[in-house]
């Protein structure tokens, strides 16, 4: 893959829209980065189905198949997909993987409808619009933190969360007069009113709200923040909320009063498989078989301690120490060094974490705000 690239590594993630951006600077791939298939193509092609992904890509499908409830304004209900799983194991890349079906499926309907009566007379399926209120990688930085530098409170987390999707909705309509209510104070008008709005543009919303990194130890504020995210995933507007933790059972805490409502799909993702890190290197390197190949060896279940973040990190590694040395870049299973990572250093621990100073990432406080931003300075985003 990218044969005549300036690095071509084939466990490199490119930004999208970063090649070519800048006339005379070749981009550089990155180590770690979600894929973004529905706005980089070449990304479809680095997905591999680790950890039961295609399972909740099935789930999510699922979902795509109440569209004609979804966009009908008397129903009054979007729909809300929870994504939950530990820290970076590919929750971002899994809610831009939905999306990227979703693009699918809109395209394939309006490719079977285009022609009839009803197309020509203006009944089409709706255009996907996306709303990515944390960017690519998702952070919730920008909204969880006041103008002071105070962690901010959930309804100016709401409201913060509005203002980005109505500046994307204001790219994807440009021209177009937006209701003096998408602004106000009231967030859930406001919400009304951008579904108003997809309507009349005939869009569906895809909007995905950032990863926040709350600190209560009980899950009642994201309990709450959930419900409320519901109540906004009005006619039209698909939200996207991404919840980390450490078991499953956490997550069915703050997920399980929710499950019962029909606009609601919860997408669970858990730890690596020891077979999982085969499957990975084989489905990048598929495209070129060689007959020297050796069997893969047997699966070190030392693997199950890592996350796909840091398998791919490996493999990057790995595909770096070949291309320094000159030869082929084609990283087998056998190539990986094997982890040996405490879990606890994992975030998997079931110890309480001690104290943190501001900055520094670690396990959920008995606290009710967000946490702070990461210390960009001495670690790599997450890839979720």
């Amino acid at each position: 893959m990218n044969g005549g690239e300036h690095h071509p590594n084939p466990f490199g993630v490119y930004v999208p829209g970063s090649r070519g951006h800048l006339p005379g600077i070749p981009a550089v791939p990155r180590d770690d980065h979600p894929l973004v298939p529905w706005a980089e193509e070449e990304h479809a092609g680095q997905w591999v189905d680790v950890d039961h992904v295609r399972e909740q890509i099935e789930e999510f499908r699922r979902c795509l198949d109440r569209l004609p409830e979804m966009i009908m304004p008397h129903v009054d209900r979007g729909h809300l997909v929870v994504v939950t799983g530990p820290v970076g194991m590919g929750k971002t890349t899994l809610i831009h993987q939905c999306i990227h079906l979703a693009h699918q499926y809109l395209a394939d309907l309006d490719e079977q409808a285009h022609g009839t009566p009803a197309y020509e007379q203006g009944r089409r399926p709706p255009r996907p619009v996306v709303a990515m209120t944390g960017g690519y990688v998702n952070y919730g930085n920008d909204v969880s933190w006041d103008e002071r530098g105070d962690f901010a409170e959930t309804p100016g987390i709401n409201a913060a969360i509005r203002d980005k999707i109505a500046e994307a909705l204001r790219g994807y309509f440009p021209g177009v007069p937006f209701d003096p209510v998408i602004d106000g104070g009231d967030v859930h008008k406001a919400f009304s009113a951008i579904s108003a709005l997809l309507t009349q543009q005939n869009c569906l919303l895809f909007a995905i709200v950032p990863h926040i990194d709350w600190r209560d130890a009980g899950g009642e504020v994201r309990g709450k923040f959930l419900r409320t995210c519901l109540r906004h995933a009005q006619s039209r507007i698909v939200l996207f909320v991404e919840i980390s933790h450490q078991h499953p059972h956490t997550a069915h805490e703050v997920v399980g009063d929710l499950l019962p409502f029909p606009e609601v799909t919860h997408l669970s993702l858990g730890s690596l498989t020891p077979e999982d890190p085969v499957k990975f290197t084989e489905a990048v390197r598929g495209g070129h078989p060689a007959v020297d190949d050796t069997p893969p060896p047997a699966p070190d279940v030392a693997w199950e301690l890592l996350d796909v973040r840091q398998l791919r990190k490996e493999c990057f590694e790995a595909a770096e120490r070949q291309r320094r040395q000159g030869g082929r870049v084609r990283v087998t299973a056998a190539d990986l060094r094997a982890p040996t990572l405490d879990p606890a250093a994992l975030g998997r621990s079931t110890a309480p974490a001690p104290a943190r100073p501001p900055g520094q990432r670690s396990a959920p406080q008995a606290d009710r705000r967000p946490a702070p931003p990461p210390d960009r300075r001495s670690a790599l985003p997450p890839s979720r």
